[in-house]
């Protein structure tokens, strides 16, 4: 999941909810639902992740430009 808000200034509302209730956190895909936990990646792993995200939609790219805060 990324927190994008199309690069607005701010996280979107979502973002501090999971950070606050991570164990209550279910993901859908397809009729497949499950439960998840959320984490914020950070570093290398956060870079890798988001170049994987970028490759398969370069919309995410043009977000970073578009803001000062790391999303």
């Amino acid at each position: 999941m990324v927190g994008s808000n199309a690069g607005s200034a701010r996280h979107p509302a979502w973002v501090f909810n999971l950070a606050a209730h991570p164990d209550d956190v279910w993901a859908e895909v397809g009729r497949r639902k499950f439960k998840v936990r959320p984490r914020l990646l950070t570093g290398t792993e956060r870079d890798g992740a988001m170049q994987r995200i970028v490759a398969a939609s370069k919309r995410y790219a043009a977000y970073e430009r578009k803001t000062d805060r790391e999303i």
